[in-house]
């Protein structure tokens, strides 16, 4: 048998519970600054450029609709960077799906003409382009460095 006996247990179990707020504080920040990262990233190399590799500028409404914003769940423990629009054909050029509702839905007074034609354009062409996933992919390593950072930063 072997008995290992620590030391300072109370003391160490005592500074881990003074640098927990810290370091959740350190990957908060983190996490809020990653998810801006990406966010300025979809908009500037994803959704300018030229057509049809890119999504380029029409409308300007899905450009200035993307958000980014952390939220915390504290039940779970579980932290999360989000990015994301409420621009309804967003869904659309991320994932290619076809967004809910029939394109007679998209008529009437209500609807501008720039909207029905983007609609009338989706139909067509690619069927999607992404601009989130591939800003989150290239932004990869340069996540994962500020994650450990942030940890660093948070034990210290």
């Amino acid at each position: 048998m072997i008995t290992v006996k620590i030391i300072g247990t109370p003391e160490v179990i005592k500074n881990l519970e003074a640098k927990k707020d810290k370091l959740r504080m350190s990957l908060a920040d983190a996490v809020e600054y990653m998810a801006n990262l990406v966010k300025n990233r979809s908009k500037e190399v994803y959704l300018r450029g030229p057509r049809p590799s890119r999504l380029g500028v029409v409308t300007g409404n899905l450009y200035k609709s993307i958000r980014s914003w952390k939220e915390y769940d504290a039940i779970k423990g579980v932290l999360r960077g989000k990015i994301g629009t409420n621009v309804w054909y967003g869904k659309k050029w991320e994932t290619g799906e076809t967004p809910p509702g029939k394109p007679e839905r998209f008529k009437g007074p209500a609807v501008t003409k720039a909207l029905r034609e983007i609609y009338k354009k989706m139909g067509k062409g690619p069927s999607k382009r992404p601009f989130l996933k591939p800003a989150l992919m290239d932004l990869k390593p340069a996540i994962l460095e500020r994650l450990k950072t942030a940890v660093d930063k948070g034990i210290r």
